[in-house]
């Protein structure tokens, strides 16, 4: 088996077996690149750009080595006639259109990704899958703005991305600016005991991100649909917050240990940054370490996770493993970023951003996904380019978008 590992965009396009595989696919060659693919034997970004570029989802293409592709695509042409099918030859008629400036709807809706087929019996264990059938409703808020919540007061804050500080003494500001309302004033009160600390509580609905920082320095950015109980200042030897929804964390050592409960988790941190995801209402969970250290209690065990690796927990299942980090915490900056993963996970982290209700066909796709979504268009342009790739449709109806999975004869 050949060693694609470190094959560039260009290296892949002269590659007479890619290039046949891509335009004039098998089912042989569709299951010898998902090997490749399984073992890590090629980069999946540049695999992923190099099928893009192909199949004419990109509308400004590289300079091949010598500095024309115009020899390459003749020689492509050469190749699928000379396997002498209709349906192969249909696929040359693709290729020609790839010289066409405006084809490239998933450019349009600024998408880069590749969905590649696989059936049930391909999936490996570990896997993580939507339940068929899911149905996500969006959060049930009027205003639909983050709101901040304590025993006696309430603050809602506009924008899409507002910015909540807290200071060691306990007083909040938005956006560089002190709020008139002081959450928790008796947070000084030094003769209260810890449990008696009055907790605040953020409720970000979807479509909208936040970031806290927290009174010890330790900083949350939070995600669409995701609830955050803490104290406005922390106090006795330990700092805890419950999580409902994903947050990227970076916290402060302070020789305190800091705690994270969620959904049936306890995330003991000991200064460090993590990726969690535990939405009540997903089957599945992941704790992901970019550095630091932390241990994770579920289910009566425990687990130490070095840099680099992941608990995941799906339908009551637990496993630890090494991940790329970047694809868990792209969604900071407004990109999600995909590596073996259903479509269905892919849809509902879009229907989360973009505060929509969704519904999920009740059988599985089969559709695994590589690459990536920068979040710029609104969600019909983005829905529309990629189920020309990943072989579904979709209606809206009263604002709840339904899927139907597309079946290839």
């Amino acid at each position: 088996m050949k060693n694609y590992k470190d094959y560039t965009v260009e290296q892949f396009l002269n590659d007479e077996t890619f290039i046949r595989s891509v335009l004039a696919p098998t089912e042989e060659s569709q299951r010898y690149w998902n090997s490749l693919i399984d073992e890590g034997a090629l980069d999946i970004y540049s695999y992923t750009e190099a099928v893009l570029l192909l199949k004419g989802w990109k509308d400004d293409l590289p300079k091949a080595n010598g500095g024309d592709l115009q020899d390459l695509w003749l020689r492509i042409e050469e190749e699928i006639r000379s396997e002498g099918s209709a349906s192969r030859k249909a696929k040359g008629r693709t290729l020609r259109r790839i010289f066409i400036p405006a084809v490239a709807v998933a450019a349009a809706a600024a998408a880069l990704a590749v969905f590649l087929p696989r059936g049930p019996k391909d999936t490996q264990e570990g896997d993580v899958y939507v339940e068929p059938g899911f149905v996500l409703k969006t959060v049930a808020q009027e205003s639909g703005n983050v709101v901040i919540l304590s025993e006696r007061s309430e603050m809602e804050i506009h924008g899409s991305n507002p910015d909540i500080n807290y200071d060691r003494q306990g007083l909040v500001n938005v956006n560089d600016e002190y709020s008139e309302k002081v959450i928790a004033p008796d947070s000084l009160d030094k003769s209260r005991d810890a449990q008696q600390v009055e907790w605040n509580r953020i409720v970000v609905p979807y479509g909208k991100m936040a970031s806290l920082r927290l009174s010890d320095g330790s900083t949350l950015k939070i995600n669409a649909g995701t609830t955050v109980t803490y104290p406005s200042a922390f106090s006795g030897d330990t700092r805890e917050i419950h999580v409902d929804g994903e947050v990227f964390a970076d916290v402060v050592h302070d020789g305190r240990p800091f705690k994270v409960h969620a959904n049936g988790m306890e995330v003991l941190v000991k200064g460090t940054r993590f990726d969690l995801s535990a939405y009540g209402s997903d089957d599945f969970s992941h704790v992901v370490l970019v550095e630091g250290a932390v241990d994770v209690a579920s289910g009566g065990g425990n687990v130490s996770l070095a840099p680099r690796q992941a608990f995941m927990k799906s339908n009551g299942k637990t496993f630890v493993q090494m991940v790329s980090t970047d694809l868990y915490t792209s969604w900071t900056d407004g990109v999600y970023k995909f590596e073996n993963e259903p479509v269905e996970n892919v849809l509902v982290k879009l229907s989360r951003f973009y505060n929509v209700s969704l519904v999920l066909p009740k059988d599985p796709s089969g559709v695994i996904c590589y690459g990536s979504l920068e979040l710029k268009d609104d969600l019909k342009s983005i829905l529309s380019g990629l189920m020309q790739i990943a072989s579904f449709n979709f209606t809206i109806k009263d604002g709840t978008y339904t899927i139907r999975w597309v079946r290839r004869q």
